[in-house]
């Protein structure tokens, strides 16, 4: 469906139009449009300089006072708009303004009004996305398949309203447009696309992304789930494996699923038509008992020899480097996104702060402390915007680099996360009440702000960018990212000079769990060793890697933990007791190995 086509559907459905242009005139001159007014023209009647210059309020040349007169709206006073205030709406085109509107009025008007109790009772109700698909706003910025091809903005736009509803209803559509409709759309083949796209953006047919694995979810690169080649059935494989906190499989039709080739170990996508599954092969039981993101649906991806066509398979996309592609378009929209949820605690906030009464009958908003909250809300909110529609824009111009959307990711889901937690303070006892809507909120955004690289990871990616170098542990140490993924890195410890690793180059590599920093990284040697508290296969017994962890610790303090480890182990808490053994007993003999396999392993 062309745009325009879309545009006026929408419009059509929901009463909104598209403002009147209205030309300004600089000396006579017509140089731009804005919105507003009669549509007549205003043409500058005063005199310009004989150059042509015009009144610009500021000395150009020699002595010239010039000054502007612009007649963008019909007040000749501007006033502050605490909504947008700095103005970004003025950044965005008829068209983008005209899809935020239809998206900004079917979501309060259609989904507000079932989120308390579907957040209550933790359900998702599957015809949201076909209300969506009917508006054009699923897959919005593919072009054809019965998409609507709109700007990258537009579509952050579209996010953004669904946000400001419910951080859930957001996620759901995302893993349909970004990650399962992205996908099919990147990678697919023709007819695959023409097969799948059209349906998904209609939201008759509902699309899951399964990447994360039970035991791998921050190091998809060790995924267990495997696709072989059917022994019976030529031009079929049987996938088996499993993936966990898959937003929308318990509903979805088709699943893109990455799993490993047992002939050849790459990582290939495949799409699971549940059609197309015999009875026993594909389960995707619901994930319950969440505390955030309740309004939408998440479950599990169970395999089970699930036979799937070769021609469901992407044909030229290897490795994670496809994953990784979708899940970067996705960081862009929920950075843009998070902004609605913000917007909507500050409106929230505004409106509590102004009717509550206290001390003498004044409202809250009467309070300095009440004042200052929102306003570096609302401040936090209007450059978290600006920086999303930029970013935006160098996206669609093919500009955009990771290191931009990991920036904007971060500070806008912090910020987000930050205030919403600050403006709660607001409705003091009452914020624990679910009918105040912001602790739904603050629930939500604390997920945006762990999923999709947590804060810290992007920090030392920005960090390397800007410096060129990888972030400094103990100067004995390194560590960084292996690669694209974001929750794999890996590290190097020098061997401590008073131990007998000195002269040694030891390589670990580092795991982030999904909830990092609130669960331990999972740290393994890769080089071998001879010490009682790392075993053959590099598992580490490491008090801070275990109960003691806290979401203080970094990564600094743990690999200088494993450097002091070396130079004191503790036999009483072995992994490896036959060499705790020698340590307590011999410790003569202890050193000399420890030396030998240093020289054979790790120089």
């Amino acid at each position: 469906m062309a745009v325009a086509s879309v545009v006026s559907v929408t419009l059509a459905t929901w009463g909104c139009r598209y403002r009147q242009l209205r030309p300004i005139s600089f000396g006579g001159g017509r140089v731009a449009s804005t919105a507003g007014g009669n549509g007549e023209d205003n043409v500058d009647d005063g005199e310009g300089g004989a150059d042509g210059d015009q009144e610009l309020g500021f000395t150009r040349g020699r002595g010239r006072a010039h000054t502007v007169r612009a007649y963008a709206s019909a007040s000749p006073v501007s006033q502050f708009n605490w909504e947008d205030p700095l103005g970004s709406k003025n950044l965005l085109t008829e068209e983008e303004l005209a899809i935020s509107e239809t998206a900004e009025r079917y979501c309060q008007e259609q989904l507000l009004p079932r989120v308390l109790q579907a957040y209550r009772d933790e359900h998702y109700d599957p015809k949201i996305l076909e209300e969506m698909g009917e508006l054009g706003l699923l897959g919005a910025t593919i072009d054809g398949y019965g998409c609507a091809g709109i700007s990258t903005v537009a579509g952050a736009l579209i996010t953004r309203a669904v946000e400001r509803v419910d951080s859930g209803y957001r996620s759901s559509m995302s893993v349909q447009s970004s990650l399962a409709m992205g996908a099919i759309h990147d990678f697919g083949t023709a007819e695959q696309k023409e097969k799948y796209l059209p349906a998904m953006a209609k939201g008759k047919v509902i699309g899951a992304f399964g990447l994360t694995e039970p035991n791998h979810g921050s190091d998809p690169g060790s995924m267990e789930a495997v696709a072989r080649e059917h022994p019976q059935k030529k031009g079929y494989y049987l996938l088996k494996g499993s993936k966990t906190w898959i937003t929308n499989s318990p509903i979805a039709d088709v699943l893109v699923v990455w799993a490993k080739l047992q002939d050849t170990g790459k990582i290939r996508g495949f799409l699971v038509d549940r059609k197309q599954c015999p009875a026993g092969t594909l389960e995707t039981p619901a994930i319950k008992n969440k505390t955030g993101l309740r309004a939408s649906i998440t479950g599990m991806i169970h395999l089970e020899d699930c036979p799937v066509p070769k021609e469901n398979m992407f044909p030229e996309i290897e490795g994670l480097k496809g994953p990784f592609t979708c899940l970067n378009s996705a960081r862009y929209g929920i950075a843009l996104g998070v902004m609605g949820a913000l917007e909507d605690c500050i409106e929230r906030a505004r409106t509590y702060a102004l009717e509550r009464k206290q001390f003498k009958g004044n409202p809250l908003a009467k309070y300095q402390l009440i004042q200052k909250k929102l306003a570096d809300a609302t401040t936090d909110a209007a450059y978290g915007t600006l920086a999303g529609i930029q970013v935006g824009r160098l996206k669609d111009e093919g500009k955009a680099t990771p290191e931009m959307i990991s920036m904007i990711k971060r500070q806008n889901c912090d910020r987000a996360l930050h205030n919403s937690r600050i403006l709660q303070e607001i409705f003091g006892g009452n914020a624990v009440s679910d009918e105040y809507m912001i602790g739904r909120h603050v629930a939500n955004l604390y997920v945006t702000q762990t999923y999709e690289g947590q804060s810290d990871i992007h920090s030392l990616i920005l960090g390397r960018a800007i410096t060129g170098v990888q972030a400094d542990p103990p100067s004995s140490c390194s560590a960084g990212p292996a690669g694209e993924d974001l929750f794999h890195w890996q590290a190097t410890i020098m061997g401590p000079a008073d131990s007998p690793y000195a002269g040694g180059v030891f390589f670990l590599t580092i795991q982030f769990p999904t909830d990092y920093p609130f669960k331990p990284p999972k740290v393994q040697f890769q080089t071998r060793i001879y010490h009682p508290n790392i075993n053959a296969n590099g598992s580490i017994c490491l008090d801070i890697l275990r109960d003691q962890w806290s979401p203080a610790l970094t990564i600094s303090k743990v690999l200088l933990s494993i450097c002091s480890m070396l130079t004191d182990p503790n036999p009483d808490d072995p992994l490896v007791p036959e060499i705790a053994h020698v340590y307590k007993t011999d410790r003569a003999k202890y050193e000399h190995t420890a030396r030998e396999w240093t020289r054979k392993y790790a120089v």
